[in-house]
């Protein structure tokens, strides 16, 4: 029995699942993860396996316990995106947002405690989303996270500016606890409101600006992880300096997914000009 968990957010990675699953099509093979739900006529097209739903495997794994990478504990708040970024098939892959309850995140976390696991981290594809579509708020949840680690460290994980903006203020007096890292995640794509507009983002570079500037005056070790997109459709010679982080050996780019809108796009840029991108953002920061 074979059983491969697939991935399909970017294209190389999608290439080797194909890889993989057309080596092992003639073993007894389940499939479950990210592609069943939106290219199961990819899969298909290199293997017949058994198709394994993904809420099957989160149902199985909250039965025998919790994750644990390393010294840290992992546990997720949500699953689903409340966006519909342009460039992205996360949505398509995981559906619209689900906010889990706060007391099964609380059990967690009260879990890692009692294990003197140093450090837990929250994710989700959005975690300042949490409680979009229960009423409830992450700032809360933080607070309550707070009371019950015990020693332990709470690492937030990715949030979308667009999704901290309805929280701002709060978000940032949650973040006093000294259970917190003073860590964020914040991606800003591109430092062009016009390709925001054109990725859907909806938020402006300035509200980016805003919600870092003000973390970094009132935590001054407010450490900051961003990502931008270098090749992204649009003017090439318009491409404005923004906040990255700078990745090396990255080589081929491929952005237009089958399954997102840009997927369905022919604006296409040919890959030689993102490292030029990519000098031109460094250079500005």
């Amino acid at each position: 029995m074979v059983i491969i968990n697939t991935f399909t957010v970017v294209g190389p990675t999608e290439r080797r699942m194909l890889r993989r699953l057309s080596l092992f099509r003639d073993r007894d093979l389940y499939v479950t993860g990210c592609m069943p739900g939106v290219q199961s006529a990819l899969i298909f097209s290199v293997c017949t396996p058994t198709i394994i739903p993904a809420e099957e495997i989160r149902e199985a794994y909250l039965g025998i316990g919790i994750g644990i990478c390393g010294s840290s504990g992992i546990v997720q708040i949500a699953k689903g995106c409340a966006g519909r970024c342009t460039y992205c098939i996360t949505r398509a892959a995981l559906g619209s947002l689900k906010s889990f309850a706060a007391g099964e995140i609380l059990g967690q976390v009260r879990s890692f405690a009692w294990r003197g696991i140093p450090e837990i981290q929250l994710t989700a594809q959005d975690v300042s989303s949490w409680g979009w579509d229960t009423g409830g708020s992450l700032p809360g949840l933080l607070r309550s996270i707070g009371r019950k680690g015990g020693s332990s460290m709470i690492r937030v994980g990715m949030m979308n500016p667009v999704t901290i903006l309805e929280i701002f203020e709060d978000l940032a007096d949650s973040f006093e606890s000294n259970a917190i890292f003073k860590f964020a995640h914040i991606p800003v794509q591109s430092g062009s409101d016009e390709i925001l507009d054109r990725m859907k983002r909806g938020y402006r570079v300035a509200d980016f600006e805003k919600i870092v500037g003000a973390f970094r005056k009132r935590y001054p070790d407010f450490t900051l992880a961003t990502d931008v997109i270098v090749g992204f459709p649009g003017r090439p010679k318009r491409i404005l300096p923004g906040p990255a982080i700078l990745s090396r050996g990255y080589g081929r780019i491929k952005l237009m997914l089958p399954g997102t809108q840009n997927g369905r796009s022919r604006m296409y840029f040919p890959t030689r000009i993102f490292p030029t991108r990519l000098k031109k953002i460094v250079r500005g920061i």
